[in-house]
């Protein structure tokens, strides 16, 4: 092998991408990362080929909503005695209350 013939396989190698190995260390995904994949995709196949899944899914999430909602609107009063009792005490006011506790 001359002098030459190093040049022209080293073009070889370039010409076909080089050594395949160079890169691949770098990024590994984890045995971890792969089962949350797979768990996701799981549910997602579940979900798709369930309709009564689906259907449960979407009845859950709107009695969230509603009982998150309904929790703001009774809570509204409370929040605007807080936010009043900040305005016209300050915080050093509410944290000294709070300190002090109810008389």
């Amino acid at each position: 092998m001359g002098f030459e013939d190093l040049f022209e396989n080293d073009q070889i190698h370039h010409k076909h991408g080089g050594n395949h190995q160079y890169g691949h260390d770098y990024y590994q995904k984890s045995h971890s990362d792969n089962q949350h994949n797979d768990i996701q995709q799981l549910l997602l196949n579940k979900l798709r080929n369930n309709p009564k899944l689906k259907g449960l899914l979407i009845i859950t999430a709107i009695i969230i909503i509603v009982v998150v909602v309904f929790a703001v609107i009774l809570l509204f009063p409370f929040l605007l005695k807080i936010f009043n009792y900040i305005s016209e005490n300050g915080v050093h006011g509410l944290i000294n209350t709070i300190w002090k506790g109810t008389k």
